[in-house]
């Protein structure tokens, strides 16, 4: 089965929904085979049949899902309001271990474009009804991902849904943790009811829609050569667009980037209206600093410094690829695209480029989900400068005492 129908996604939601008793039976070998199709208790007319196995690495495959398109998401179940009917978590022989409500006396969901609002009542004291709010994300219609759960099946008139979700629980009385997944339904509630939901939860609509458009950057002369061409938009909150952007080939980066030593000269936010604050992006002290950059052919060198080592400047070397069809640069780990960071366009002297990063000031600052970009301008250093940055930044990131640092 190809990767793009393995189910692995990390999940809040179900952390919130998956505590079990004492006697649930433990996930003992994920790697059998499944010989079984199961299904799991559920009120309405759904046909709760689905065939569920691990694979040889102990992911979960469902091999009869029928994963909602795109167009049907956004018309069927973005939008809505979702009771939990029912939680099961699945066993190493495929088979389903009933757990009702997991430990919530009542769990609704609401997916409004693409974004997801908790609303649940724990079935602990205190019993008071709480909210909580999840990342923008988008929905893969290959694996019936929306980053919280994988939607795994949508009755035929839209009242109910079957989702599965990774998550850890605790079958072991003594608190051993399980990895394992959970399978949940869903129904969906009437606008009526979803509006008495939202009342009844304080749901916070302002956290659930995302901005409409805006008009183009207005601080775009902050950087002279070539971002007149640029303006900037957020589609909704956490994604932003860049209009104008044109591609910088391998090629191009091969040969004016790559080889070389870059500094993080000055960085600007980009505002939600989209336009550039023309005030500089001042760091988030204990949290960012500025980042330099060294490429090679294949591997890179990153600078920095830690606020937890009394301002040690330190670097790291890892493998890295760039993808031209998006012009971003990737950091390679274990085999896998992490982080990644696209280079908007070159300077016409080719001695300095422009970045977006993702900043986590609005995150961190206000408690809130809705990340946003800075526009960062990087400058190309001498050969000197560069022998410069190296020595001062001689400390391996990894040999970083972070135990010590925690304990102080």
């Amino acid at each position: 089965m190809k990767a793009t129908n393995v189910l692995l996604t990390t999940l809040c939601a179900a952390l919130l929904l998956s505590a079990c008793s004492k006697d649930d039976e433990p996930l003992q070998d994920a790697k059998n085979e499944a010989k079984v199709i199961v299904g799991t208790r559920a009120d309405g007319n759904m046909n709760m049949n689905l065939s569920y196995r691990f694979n040889t690495d102990g992911i979960l495959i469902v091999d009869n899902a029928q994963i909602p398109s795109r167009a049907t998401f956004d018309k069927e179940i973005d939008g809505h309001a979702w009771r939990l009917l029912s939680q099961g978590f699945v066993l190493a022989d495929g088979s389903i271990k009933d757990n009702n409500k997991g430990n919530r006396d009542e769990c609704i969901i609401l997916l409004q474009e693409r974004r997801i609002a908790i609303m649940s009542i724990s079935n602990f004291a205190p019993k008071d009804p709480s909210t909580t709010y999840g990342n923008t994300k988008y929905y893969d219609d290959q694996t019936g991902s929306i980053g919280f759960f994988n939607v795994m099946k949508l009755s035929t008139d839209g009242s109910q849904m079957i989702t599965v979700a990774e998550t850890w629980w605790y079958p072991d009385p003594a608190g051993k943790c399980e990895h394992g997944y959970s399978v949940e339904v869903y129904e969906r509630l009437t606008d009526v009811e979803k509006n008495q939901a939202i009342s009844t939860y304080k749901v916070d609509m302002n956290q659930m829609v995302g901005a409409s458009l805006f008009e183009a950057s207005k601080g775009k002369k902050l950087f002279g050569a070539k971002m007149s061409e640029l303006s900037f938009s957020y589609i909704y909150p956490g994604q932003l667009r860049v209009n104008g952007m044109k591609q910088i080939s391998e090629s191009v980066f091969r040969k004016y980037i790559a080889g070389y030593g870059w500094k993080c000269e000055i960085e600007h936010q980009i505002e939600t209206n989209g336009t550039v604050n023309s005030k500089e992006y001042e760091y988030i002290e204990g949290l960012e600093k500025k980042v330099h950059y060294f490429f090679g052919d294949n591997t890179y060198q990153v600078f920095s410094t830690s606020y937890y080592h009394n301002n040690t400047p330190w670097f790291y070397e890892e493998k890295y690829v760039y993808d031209e069809s998006i012009n971003t640069f990737f950091e390679i780990n274990d085999g896998q695209r992490v982080g990644g960071e696209q280079i908007i366009c070159l300077d016409d002297d080719k001695k300095s480029f422009y970045m977006i990063r993702q900043n986590m000031q609005n995150h961190y600052s206000s408690n809130s989900n809705d990340f946003r970009y800075n526009l960062v301008k990087y400058t190309r250093l001498s050969d000197q400068e560069l022998k410069d940055l190296r020595e001062k930044h001689s400390t391996n990131f990894w040999d970083l005492d972070w135990e010590t640092s925690s304990a102080n």
